[in-house]
């Protein structure tokens, strides 16, 4: 009788336990999804605010893409979107020295850096 009884309690803190770790596991899934999906909205922000400080419509290139050959809005805008999440995956590398818009924009726009990082931040507020 007693060792039934012990049997029992083992297993119900076996199942406890196992409900434990199924838990936290589809929490911490559910916080990367969400970091994911809030990483993929600021990337497509930082790529709109992009294409208002290099002209917005009145550009030569859409989004300022002079290094790679795109043609038209939705390429050029593709092109902007991989090298925002590129140079995002750079700089948490790199310990995320600074801020992620000065670091894009010494990337981007070389020769005029700290003005067009001045200008990205002031669209993206």
């Amino acid at each position: 009788m007693k060792r039934s009884r012990n049997i029992r309690r083992l297993t119900v803190a076996i199942l406890l336990f196992i409900a434990g770790v199924v838990t936290v596991q589809v929490y911490q899934a559910g916080v990367r999804y969400g970091e994911r999906l809030g990483r993929e909205n600021y990337f497509e922000r930082v790529v709109m605010a992009i294409y208002e400080v290099e002209g917005a419509d009145r550009a030569a290139v859409p989004f300022g893409i002079g290094s790679v050959k795109c043609d038209g809005y939705a390429d050029c805008k593709r092109v902007a979107y991989n090298t925002v999440k590129n140079n995002w995956s750079r700089w948490e590398a790199a310990g995320r020295p600074g801020s992620f818009t000065e670091f894009l924009a010494k990337r981007y726009c070389p020769h005029r850096w700290a003005w067009w990082a001045r200008a990205l931040e002031g669209r993206l507020q």
